[in-house]
């Protein structure tokens, strides 16, 4: 990480006097008012590498991802650590909310090990899926905290003897890069602050950045305790007298209903004909492609399967509502609704937790986390509308600000509210009440289903109001006043007479 910021610094001190091809369609607009001949300026350059500078920081090195399956490649692990970039950019509170449930589940590890010497980096590293269940040399997949809690009290494994101190050391962070990250939030913030106690104009962009900056703050206090980059699990070995088994677990994962559990066979037992039947005709691609197609042949067999399976079990009516109307709707909701769905999901014998992984929280936890979403969800937003009143080149771009900002800032508080309002039931239990002839029933699924259907819709407009943001506040960049370059004078805070 600070060897790519070192490299960005010099390419930015090279290029700071120089003519610049890149940043030219930003200059054009305003070529009088960056050629300011004032003391104490500023370039557009300037603006966008701190910008972009503090972006990166918030999004790439803040967020701390969890350790990637054995053997895994690099690209597809950097390919992993983008999408996580991305998302965090699109919905940083929902990354905000990933990182308190996984400082609830820190401690909830600790709590129940600390006997046995446990804290919260051990917890945190338990989430990360550091510790992997080994029959002799045989890996069974990624150790749960639920598993690892049946195995300790039957006394079926050999309790790991990690250290908080071993795990740190295998973590690529340390107070160095954690004191940069702040240091560099931490003034940002205070610059743009600087900047409107003086009376100067704030770009859109850095109004942007600030919002972002201040939410990672908040993210980096429920990730102090958590490793960084680490690339290597701890193997935790079962004892020789044990008859653990693996499929007990997968059932226990689909539920108590046989035909679920017939039904979960069923589907891997349809993806193993799938991969051999593409290899029977895969083998006449070039290598390059094969691993590609492969993947992508699996996924869209496995999708129209889950059609027909749907089409078979739900009424056709229904059927069609859904995947015509509804599916095409949370397209742009994917992101999120992607986070909030691994938040407590580990398939069993899985090699690695989900990108977005914590450990099941409690009720009350839910509640807790739901209240911190709304409220930093509304701050976030809340910063963008400090634009409000800004002076845009058009009333377009005004209309586009006010309404995109105004979006960001109601819809968290909004889908917290509707979430809280959503009777807490199992698929089976509302797919039981849609096939009821109770009107009760009826009544309870279908307030379910509209609650459902309208945070959706507000999750799928939160996202290209988000994009909207971003877009703007880059073509504005070319439309800013005069005194959007002045430096801020920080002697004028110094106490001194006149």
């Amino acid at each position: 990480m600070l060897a790519i910021l070192v490299v960005f610094y010099c390419f930015s001190t090279y290029f700071k006097n120089k003519p610049n091809p890149y940043f030219q369609f930003l200059e054009s607009r305003d070529t009088a008012s960056t050629n300011c001949d004032c003391p104490d300026t500023r370039s557009l350059f300037d603006i966008v590498w701190s910008c972009f500078s503090t972006i990166f920081l918030c999004t790439w090195v803040s967020v701390l991802p969890n350790l990637p399956p054995p053997g895994e490649s690099f690209l597809r692990t950097a390919f992993r650590r983008l999408k996580i970039m991305l998302y965090t950019f699109v919905a940083p509170e929902l990354t905000l909310t990933w990182a308190m449930n996984q400082w609830f589940g820190a401690r909830k590890v600790a709590t129940a090990f600390n006997s046995r010497g446990w804290t919260k980096t051990h917890g945190f590293f338990l989430q990360m899926g550091g510790f992997h269940l080994h029959r002799n040399e045989e890996s069974l997949g990624v150790l749960s905290f639920d598993l690892l809690s049946e195995l300790v009290a039957s006394d079926e494994i050999e309790f790991p003897t990690i250290t908080a101190s071993d795990i740190e050391d295998r973590s690529k962070g340390d107070f160095v890069t954690k004191g940069i990250v702040i240091f560099q939030t931490s003034w940002f913030i205070i610059q743009c602050i600087a900047r409107g106690v003086q009376g100067l104009a704030l770009t859109e962009l850095e109004l942007l950045t600030v919002a972002l900056a201040s939410l990672n703050a908040v993210m980096y206090f429920f990730w102090w305790s958590k490793p960084l980059d680490v690339q290597e699990y701890v193997p935790v070995y079962l004892k020789a007298s044990t008859s653990f088994m693996h499929k007990p677990e997968l059932k226990r994962a689909v539920g108590s209903s046989e035909a679920r559990f017939e039904r979960e066979l069923n589907r891997i037992n349809h993806t193993k004909s799938v991969r051999s039947n593409f290899d029977s005709w895969g083998e006449y691609l070039p290598s390059p492609f094969r691993k590609v197609t492969s993947s992508l042949f699996r996924k869209l067999s496995a999708f129209l399967e889950h059609l027909r399976e749907e089409w078979e079990t739900r009424n056709h009516f229904t059927f069609i509502i859904i995947w015509l109307v509804f599916v095409p709707l949370i397209l742009p909701a994917i992101p999120i609704m992607e986070i909030v769905g691994e938040f407590g999901g580990l398939e069993p014998g899985a090699h690695r937790v989900p990108t977005f992984y914590s450990i099941p929280s409690t009720n009350q936890q839910d509640v807790i986390v739901g209240l911190v979403f709304a409220l930093f969800g509304v701050m976030f937003g809340g910063i963008h509308m400090i634009g409000w009143g800004f002076a845009f080149p058009s009333h377009t771009a005004r209309t586009l600000w006010r309404v995109s900002a105004l979006s960001v800032t109601c819809i968290p508080f909004i889908v917290t509210i509707v979430e809280i309002l959503i009777p807490a039931k199992g698929d089976e239990e509302v797919e039981t009440e849609a096939h009821s002839t109770s009107w009760w029933s009826k009544l309870t699924y279908y307030l379910i289903f509209s609650l459902s259907l309208l945070m959706t819709i507000l999750l799928a407009l939160y996202v290209p109001a988000r994009f909207i943001l971003f877009i703007e506040a880059l073509i504005l960049l070319k439309d800013q006043p005069s005194n959007a370059y002045i430096e801020v004078q920080w002697t004028r805070f110094i106490p001194h007479f006149r």
